[in-house]
């Protein structure tokens, strides 16, 4: 299954995991909105193994 080069995320909070886990190695997630107040989460795991660069 094809995964995504860039995702972008207006909402935040912890529902940002299962975007991550679409991204692509080397994948691009951008967020830009906080809609959801709670704290984003990144699972280390997900990060380090598609070495996801955050902006």
């Amino acid at each position: 299954m094809a995964k995504a080069r860039m995702a972008f995320g207006q909402v935040g909070g912890p529902e940002v995991a299962s975007t991550l886990r679409a991204l692509s190695y080397l994948g691009i997630f951008f967020q830009y909105g906080a809609l959801e107040t709670a704290d984003l989460i990144s699972p280390v795991m997900e990060l380090l193994s598609k070495v996801i660069e955050h902006s």
